[in-house]
């Protein structure tokens, strides 16, 4: 029981802190592109699932380090036949 709790934390720790390290990265990256510059950015998500906590946080500090923009954000979600009917 113990053991599948640290499994447990250690994974939710570790993916909030690749969540927060991925955020920045893409954010800057995203920062240094020309159409940077427009005042509307949409930004297409493909494939992040039903969680995407990595495209929520990049939009919070891309929000955050600009509050001018508008940021819009398209997801798309790959679905497998299966999954569809279950």
């Amino acid at each position: 029981m113990l053991r599948s709790f640290l499994s447990l934390f250690r994974s939710t720790t570790l993916r909030r802190y690749r969540v927060k390290i991925l955020s920045d990265v893409i954010s800057d990256e995203i920062q240094k592109l020309p159409i940077y510059k427009k005042k509307k950015i949409k930004i297409l998500d493909y494939g992040s699932g039903y969680n995407p906590i990595l495209i929520d946080e990049l939009i919070k500090k891309l929000r955050q380090k600009n509050k001018k923009k508008l940021f819009k954000l398209i997801v798309l979600i790959y679905m497998i036949k299966n999954k569809l009917s279950s």
